[in-house]
């Protein structure tokens, strides 16, 4: 029986083992080519989640508008569709929920092919022989992860001295013993200052020049992965005189109930300040809810769960051991060793 499960955990991942399909460098051991059905398995999924948003939208009666929208004075949102004309909604309430982008440096402009973000680097049609990832947050750990299981060399570099300073010390640690088993290669305290694209038609290669405490150097990839953060996608989104403020990082201003300070204009999600967490937007939206109909609603920031989606899962909530010390806080440690786990 488990052995079936493997074997069909297997085939929705598009590893059919009936016979071997996948392209395959023996001398290397890696995977060469995406087979299809792994990029259309992403695709399907992606397309289940938004069709599945539209389909709730289509049960609640809400009706639902495709294009870019800007708020105005006196709570008027205006949207420009995709088809070029433009509409103008009045609310009494009006909620911000505009996303963020990725971070693009000024000396790594994406061109979603050699130099991508966390996007383009799931639509990769071939596992690239060396990627580089610059970043080892969240999302540079993720992907990263995810390529060196296909076969791809990972240099991931990572400007700050230690690694992933915001968890637990400990458990930080741990992962890091446990990517360099797996073959990840992160040099910290790397700080990138120049990338170039080199080459010509399909032997073009990506030089990154970093700087480290041994000095300067230059890493060749064949793709490089720019993964320092995101950024709340502001531009744009707030016309003269609505009275909302933007802080210096472009986020919304909000107080704790996720209200600007304009009446009836809320804004919730990566816009806003708080972690950049699906979840954590999710919850900001149901208190906004509540808070609307008149109940109360409220989201306590510090017990918001993080997780890096990596192999293994790295998670926590609350305060660090590092942050209750320097703190002065009293606090109880314990551990347990999932290797005594026999499942």
């Amino acid at each position: 029986l488990h052995a079936r499960r493997l074997l069909l955990h297997a085939q929705q991942h598009a590893v059919r083992v009936l016979e071997l399909v996948l392209d395959v460098d023996q001398e290397q051991h890696r995977v060469l080519a995406i087979d299809d059905a792994m990029v259309g398995r992403k695709d399907k999924i992606v397309k289940q989640f938004t069709g599945g948003i539209a389909m709730l939208f289509k049960a609640n009666k809400i009706t639902p508008y495709y294009g870019f929208g800007q708020l105005q004075a006196g709570n008027l949102v205006k949207v420009r569709q995709h088809d070029g004309s433009e509409v103008d909604l009045q609310g009494t309430n009006v909620v911000i929920a505009a996303g963020s982008d990725s971070i693009e440096l000024p000396f790594a402009k994406f061109d979603n092919e050699y130099i991508v973000d966390n996007v383009g680097a799931l639509d990769f049609t071939e596992v690239p022989k060396r990627l580089a990832v610059i970043g080892a947050g969240v999302i540079g750990l993720e992907l990263g992860s995810v390529w060196k299981r296909l076969g791809a060399e990972v240099t991931v570099l990572e400007a700050l001295p230690d690694f992933l300073a915001a968890a637990d010390a400990e458990v930080a640690k741990t992962a890091a013993k446990e990517f360099k088993k797996q073959g990840l290669d992160i040099r910290l305290g790397a700080k990138v200052s120049k990338t170039e694209i080199t080459g010509k038609g399909k032997k073009k290669e990506v030089a990154v020049t970093y700087a480290d405490p041994e000095g300067e150097k230059t890493i060749v990839v064949d793709r490089l992965l720019v993964a320092v953060g995101r950024k709340a996608a502001s531009k744009g989104l707030l016309a003269e005189g609505t009275g909302v403020k933007l802080s210096e990082r472009g986020q919304i201003e909000v107080d704790e109930h996720c209200h600007t300070g304009v009446d009836g204009v809320w804004a919730v999600g990566d816009c806003v300040r708080g972690p950049m967490l699906a979840h954590k937007g999710f919850e900001e939206g149901i208190a906004v809810a509540e808070l609307i109909a008149g109940l109360p609603g409220h989201v306590n920031l510090d017990t918001v769960p993080w997780v890096i989606y990596t192999e293994p899962e790295i998670a926590w909530v609350g305060k660090t051991e590092q942050q209750l010390k320097a703190e002065g806080t009293p606090y109880k440690t314990g551990s347990f060793p999932f290797a005594a786990i026999a499942r």
